[in-house]
């Protein structure tokens, strides 16, 4: 929107204007610098400011504010940068304290939840199982409480930050998640889908892919809703300019790349990732074997 038209309209004084001005937030991607304005936002902002009696300053802006938003959108918005690693930006304390914690949750995931002598969730798999003789009702079963906790308290993170904080509450989330998730991971739960319901091709691994793509499926609309809540006009500009579907956004040109968009691929993230990978790939011998000595 232009600035000009905005302060020309009849409609500038509405309350809708009004109540706009006052609660107007910066979109989720940051704004250029004052120096990639054109120069037909500057005249137009000039022009405004040498108009004080005309236009009071929160007018304005809400203009120039409106102005900056439609550069950002319409041309300063190619691609985004993910993955971006520098190690002068990493601290040996910060890596210390996540090795730390990483060690305690999995401590204590072992001891409450997947040590036989120890641990719940033998017991869990066995109410569940008590449920249907039929595997593949069992499976659904699973996915059905793991998809109900694990959405459910990310749907209600917002007001649950507020009550008892956000560390808090992500140590509860991950606390109850993991464990869930855990137990349907024993099964191969995410190393099936469509490709292992193909290969595989019996009713079980169809009922356990059916429900991890429902469940995906569903995450990705409640992820959406709860940004759209959050973020308001603000996160519809940029799902504008996206899509779910990969390179679907690409392909459609809403999306640009740019020219070296190939060196986001080239980092550290994405190499140990892949090593991660692979390495989980060629040792799944030793994951079988491990996974037998549970007797899940």
């Amino acid at each position: 929107m232009a600035s000009t038209p905005l302060v020309l309209s009849t409609t500038f004084l509405s309350s809708k204007l009004y109540q706009t001005s006052h609660h107007h937030r910066p979109p989720l991607n940051s704004f250029p610098s004052s120096s990639s304005l054109s120069s037909k936002s500057k005249q137009s902002f000039n022009y405004l400011a040498s108009k004080p009696l005309l236009f009071s300053p929160k007018l304005i802006a809400r203009a120039a504010s409106e102005e900056r938003v439609t550069e950002v959108t319409d041309s300063d918005l190619v691609g985004e940068d993910s993955a971006t690693f520098d190690l002068n930006n990493q601290k040996l304390s910060s890596w210390f304290y996540f090795t730390a914690i990483l060690g305690v949750v999995l401590f204590v995931l072992n001891v409450i939840w997947i040590d036989d002598s120890t641990g719940f969730g033998t017991a869990f798999v066995d109410s569940i199982s008590a449920i249907s003789d039929s595997h593949e009702v069992v499976m659904l079963v699973l996915v059905l409480i793991f998809a109900g906790v694990h959405s459910g308290l990310a749907s209600f993170r917002d007001a649950g930050e507020k009550l008892i904080g956000e560390r808090a509450y992500r140590v509860l989330f991950a606390g109850v998640s993991l464990p869930l998730a855990l137990t349907m991971i024993m099964v191969g739960q995410v190393m099936w889908c469509l490709a292992h319901t193909v290969w595989i091709g019996n009713s079980m691994a169809v009922a356990a892919s059916f429900g991890l793509i429902a469940h995906h499926l569903f995450g990705v609309w409640n992820g959406d809703r709860k940004l759209s809540e959050r973020y308001g006009e603000d996160f519809e500009i940029v799902k504008g300019r996206t899509s779910v579907v990969p390179f679907a956004a690409i392909l459609d040109g809403r999306q640009k790349l740019p020219k070296d968009f190939y060196k986001e691929f080239i980092r550290l993230p994405y190499f140990t990732i892949t090593a991660l990978t692979l390495g989980a790939y060629f040792a799944h011998p030793l994951m079988r074997a491990a996974s037998f000595n549970l007797h899940w």
